[in-house]
């Protein structure tokens, strides 16, 4: 399996190519799953489709970039991708870097929170970061915490969905 290391840094950069299709993947991804999540998740109902399409795609490319910053690239090249991305997000909605800075504070916060660290010691500890991107997805689709069992499911489902897929994104 080829690594990100592996491919060819030019002018030719395959990772741009990737980059540009980030946002739009990520969206089409969101979409999908709503459907489905509503036929498990009835209350799903509540929530505006608009509201679910964006935040599910800010999530989505939040993973993808913040893998990309441990890929071990030369920074000319992370910059050249998160330029792509930038543009691609703007391009997209207007205030989809607001709610990317937004999610990136909100999961700062969720890491450093030594409270939080020790509640996922352990074998839970794989769900930490997954699971404060989805705290802070639900947050925001919600417009408050989860509380319900049900929501908190929803939360764990969306955000494994979102580490598993998109932190393999640049090696695709």
């Amino acid at each position: 399996m080829p690594t990100v290391q592996d491919r060819p840094d030019s002018t030719g950069d395959p990772l741009k190519s990737v980059a540009s299709t980030l946002v739009p993947a990520a969206n089409c991804v969101a979409i999908g799953l709503y459907t489905r999540m509503l036929k498990d998740f009835p209350w799903l109902s509540r929530v505006k489709t608009d509201d679910w399409d964006f935040f599910l795609t800010i999530a989505f490319v939040f993973v993808a970039m913040t893998q990309l910053e441990h890929e071990g690239l030369p920074q000319s090249r992370v910059d050249a991708i998160i330029d792509i991305v930038t543009a691609s997000f703007t391009e997209w909605q207007p205030d989809a870097l607001g709610a990317f800075d937004d999610c990136k504070a909100f999961y700062e916060q969720g890491s450093s929170d030594q409270e939080l660290r020790v509640a996922y010691a352990g074998d839970q500890a794989r769900f930490h970061s997954a699971d404060v991107i989805a705290m802070w997805l639900v947050w925001n689709l919600l417009k408050r915490r989860a509380t319900e069992q049900d929501e908190l499911r929803v939360a764990r489902e969306r955000g494994s969905i979102a580490a598993h897929e998109f932190t393999k994104w640049w090696r695709s």
